[in-house]
């Protein structure tokens, strides 16, 4: 298995061999045959508006890349990482694999989306219809959102609109759909919390409740780790809070062959 480098910010342009995608690029649109040619191309002649990127390419024996499969998947901050690896988990192990995994705002992601700059983008909302190329949503994680604190912090315990009101929040940003999920049921439960941190990175949010700050509003998966480290406890399940993740792909003639593996193995694990 090729060694993976994840300490790039920008991703870089790439050459790829066209010997391994002649097959697949006779009969495809202009815009079609050019990002499959070269996925990078644009990438590497302007930065997409919204956030940083990852590039995780594949080390060859002779010091150079591999020049192989190629997948663009990009993501809003506020998704867990856990939830991304879980999700590109059968890729993982393709020595011939070149990843470009990007985050930003949800509009600028979809817009890149539709100009073909990008293979997929997860979100926790399905995209509302817009100009352009039609939009799929393949729903592939549904998660209940938590209350999560340090031991410290939950030591007395007590119920959901005790600890509201009597521990300041963490919450993910306007954009996530957790949140207007969370202040519907703070209105139904007549408690006004107090907002410690609005963040739009799960990591961020992660280290803040480790730190003691407050509360988090999150999916378990987002703190697996400090779950069974003990750093961290659950609280109490917030009722009827359900986090649900989508990959969003555009209705194309010739999708990238990458998304099957990923789309199929999420569709079983909701099965089970």
């Amino acid at each position: 298995m090729c060694a993976r480098s994840w300490s790039g910010i920008e991703p870089t342009t790439r050459r790829i061999k066209q010997r391994h995608i002649d097959e697949q690029v006779e009969g495809k649109s202009d815009a079609e045959r050019g990002s499959q040619v070269n996925p990078w191309a644009r990438f590497g002649q302007r930065r997409p508006a919204g956030g940083g990127g990852v590039d995780i390419g594949c080390a060859g024996a002779n010091g150079g890349e591999d020049k192989g499969a190629a997948l663009r998947e990009a993501h809003q901050p506020t998704l867990s990482r856990n939830f991304q690896l879980a999700f590109l988990q059968p890729l993982l192990d393709r020595a011939d694999l070149q990843l470009v995994l990007r985050s930003g705002g949800a509009a600028e992601l979809l817009a890149e989306l539709r100009a073909l700059n990008l293979d997929v983008v997860l979100m926790d909302r399905l995209p509302a219809a817009g100009p352009g190329p039609a939009l799929v949503g393949h729903r592939v994680a549904r998660q209940r959102v938590e209350l999560f604190g340090t031991p410290k912090r939950l030591r007395e315990g007590g119920s959901l609109p005790e600890l509201l009101a009597r521990h300041p929040v963490i919450l993910p940003g306007p954009e996530s759909g957790v949140r207007a999920e969370f202040e519907a049921l703070s209105n139904r439960l007549r408690v006004t919390p107090r907002i410690a941190a609005e963040v739009d990175d799960m990591a961020m949010m992660r280290l803040l409740a480790r730190q003691d700050v407050g509360l988090a509003v999150m999916p378990a998966i987002v703190v697996r780790d400090e779950l069974r480290a003990g750093t961290l406890m659950r609280a109490t399940p917030l009722s009827g809070l359900v986090e649900t993740f989508y990959a969003v792909t555009i209705a194309r003639s010739f999708p990238n062959p990458l998304l099957r593996p990923l789309l199929k193995a999420r569709s079983a694990a909701l099965e089970d």
